[in-house]
């Protein structure tokens, strides 16, 4: 399952990759109401092809409703027993990754999300990326202060536990791809749509430990995950892109935290406010290094 938004290269790219090395595989393409012409682009190239099915969103509902969406016309087209969701510009660099991931699923009937280990767009493998735990109480209220946030996460793992056969269970793993066994989600939904855009894989994480279920990664296998972190957006989409984050964690507090909201949402929003303080001081400070790091030594 593929949602698109303006990245149709890396979609008919991806596609054609997963056929050829999964042949039996059946793929859903959702196009989030792209406005490049993403969708008749990628309807052209795979138009003839019946194992791919392409459906076009009539407004930009973000990461969970439109996965949603791609779930519930995947179990019409072709009644799956597993959905791999994944990213545009994710890519399977290792051919034995589903198959290992399908093998743990064999191994562990409680086992309802997996995947493997994300390597950034340079090939290199930053181990606070790869999974972290499920907040709670006021995990958040640090979380929301950039610079603090990052050195002082309370969610980090510092150490992963792996069994003989290369599985690690975790809490949360990343968005960008992993495979869900169906039948635990009773639900039309795999996902909480009541975010557009961030915590969507904290909240999956969340209900599948309530469930007494378990996320696994596979540490011996990888896939690439071709999102570009070099460039520093403008103030405006940076604040924007923030005030995305801080939404969805309102949200996350609001409908999950296991503490009281009286006392985790004065500090949640106090800590929203000095958030959007620090971003505003930080980003020209950002722009400097990084236009002092791409110059340096010409």
């Amino acid at each position: 399952m593929i949602l698109n938004y303006k990245q149709s290269e890396y979609v008919i790219s991806n596609v054609k990759r997963i056929l050829k090395i999964y042949p039996r595989s059946s793929i859903v393409i959702i196009d989030n109401n792209s406005s490049d012409g993403s969708l008749e682009n990628i309807t052209h190239e795979f138009m003839e092809n019946t194992s791919v099915k392409i459906y076009g969103n009539k407004e930009n509902t973000g990461y969970a409703k439109g996965n949603n969406l791609g779930v519930q016309k995947a179990k019409e087209a072709f009644n799956p027993e597993y959905a791999a969701i994944m990213n545009p510009d994710v890519e399977l660099i290792d051919d034995e990754l589903v198959p290992k991931i399908l093998k743990a699923f064999e191994n562990h009937p409680d086992l309802a999300l997996c995947s493997g280990v994300m390597l950034n767009n340079k090939r290199k493998l930053d181990y606070t990326k790869i999974a972290w735990k499920v907040p709670d109480k006021l995990d958040d209220v640090i979380l929301n202060i950039p610079f603090l946030g990052s050195r002082l996460s309370p969610i980090r793992y510092t150490e992963y536990s792996v069994q003989d056969n290369g599985l690690a269970f975790v809490d949360v793993i990343p968005g960008s791809f992993f495979v869900v066994r169906l039948k635990h989600f009773k639900s039309p939904n795999i996902f909480d749509d009541g975010t557009f855009l961030y915590c969507e894989e904290r909240i999956l994480g969340r209900i599948i430990k309530k469930r007494a279920l378990k996320t696994g990664l596979v540490m011996t296998n990888f896939y690439l995950h071709n999102h570009s972190y070099n460039k520093i957006p403008g103030l405006r989409q940076t604040l924007l892109t923030y005030s995305r984050l801080v939404q969805s964690r309102i949200y996350y507090n609001m409908k999950y935290n296991s503490w009281p909201k009286i006392i985790v949402m004065p500090p949640l929003y106090l800590s929203s406010l000095v958030g959007f303080l620090l971003t505003i001081i930080g980003w020209p400070v950002k722009k400097t290094i990084r236009y002092n790091s791409s110059n340096k030594g010409r």
